[in-house]
């Protein structure tokens, strides 16, 4: 069954076994054999277009900032995200922070967006551009994001005209690959995936490390939140939910509860949509931390980009301390670390949300012993 979403009146090397790769990269079976191989003795071919998925706070951000600097690549960071991108707000218009899509829908704001952000778009004409500036000093992103929501009809004027105004972001010029980032698009993947044929690098991370992430950022966990009729419509809650056999819902009301089921909802998708594409890498944050610049290179070997000196100084730059949303890390403190962040009611709360999803049987300390 096709679905219309509502619209606004505004207009290398040798084949390696999955047993190698799951200890490489966490990956069950399943997972494994999708990911790209190349002959014997041949790299693995470049694609023309890479997107970097995950949930937020997966280290998703630290890897596309490395691999855009690989050799003619250029980097997109987040063009679906209504707090970094304008159009993002347009662009999502009703379908919440996490568009749910199957084959079929149409979202045309949505489709222009990944179209502009895989292909290139012409800038937009300076009176646009400075009428767009203009407009946005006087809506703030929290207002900006109230057009994401499903049951928001009428927005206020200024708004109205902010999305109108706007135009989807592109990479400049005709590089060789166009590296696109996002922590929004997972619910969507196949959806984008059928149209524009990215390879896909999927990067996982223990889901207590990621509720942990998000409570220490500036504003804590309820910026990730906002209100739940914002962050996905309810065909897809019901949906997700029924196919995962999961309940539609988190079990408590607090932030922590909230956060937790949504993470535990978003990686289990993830999960599920990946296995039935043909061009996926596998990335895990924990084993990218444990040598950061031989695992960063190595996999974007795997995704078919070319390692550069400007890609390793940055990863070597970036191992130093770091809070919030910076880049800097001391890479082998962060795994594990929601073992000294959360205190025993988090860990209660979010364990009990997280052990009812399927993907979160490959973590451990989900379950108290």
């Amino acid at each position: 069954m096709s679905h219309r979403v509502p619209r606004d009146d505004v207009g290398v090397d040798p084949p390696i076994d999955a047993a190698v790769l799951a200890r490489l990269f966490g990956t069950t079976d399943a997972t494994a054999s999708s990911i790209t191989e190349a002959p014997a003795g041949s790299p693995v071919p470049p694609a023309p277009r890479l997107l970097i998925v995950g949930v937020p706070r997966s280290g998703t951000t630290w890897i596309g900032h490395t691999f855009g600097r690989t050799a003619g690549a250029a980097y997109l960071h987040e063009p679906d995200n209504a707090g970094v991108c304008v159009y993002a707000s347009a662009a999502k218009r009703r379908l919440g922070s996490y568009p749910y899509l199957r084959d079929g829908d149409e979202a045309p704001a949505y489709a222009r967006c990944w179209d502009a952000a895989f292909t290139g778009a012409r800038p937009a004409p300076r009176w646009r551009a400075a009428g767009t500036r203009r407009v946005e000093r006087s809506v703030p992103p929290l207002v900006r994001r109230e057009a994401l929501s499903p049951e928001r009809r009428w927005l206020p004027v200024r708004l109205r005209l902010l999305l109108a105004l706007s135009v989807p972001p592109a990479s400049p010029g005709s590089p060789g690959v166009r590296i696109v980032k996002s922590v929004h698009a997972g619910l969507s993947l196949g959806w984008i995936a059928a149209r524009w044929n990215p390879r896909v690098l999927l990067v996982r991370r223990h889901p207590l490390d990621v509720v942990a992430s998000w409570i220490e950022v500036e504003d804590g966990v309820e910026k990730f939140l906002l209100n739940d009729d914002e962050f996905l419509t309810e065909r897809g809650r019901h949906e997700i939910a029924a196919r995962l056999g999961v309940p539609d819902h988190p079990s408590g009301r607090d932030a922590v509860a909230r956060a937790a089921w949504l993470i535990g909802l978003l990686m289990s998708e993830l999960e599920d949509t990946t296995r039935s594409l043909s061009d996926v890498v596998v990335v895990d944050h924990e084993v990218l931390c444990r040598d950061p610049v031989g695992e960063l290179r190595f996999a974007a070997r795997r995704c078919g980009l070319v390692w550069t000196r400007e890609a390793e100084e940055f990863v070597v730059a970036s191992q130093r301390p770091g809070r919030g949303y910076d880049l800097t890390r001391f890479a082998e403190t962060t795994p594990g670390a929601w073992r000294q962040r959360l205190g025993p009611s988090d860990l209660r709360t979010a364990r009990r949300e997280l052990e009812r999803f399927p993907v979160t049987d490959r973590y451990d300390g989900l379950r108290e012993r």
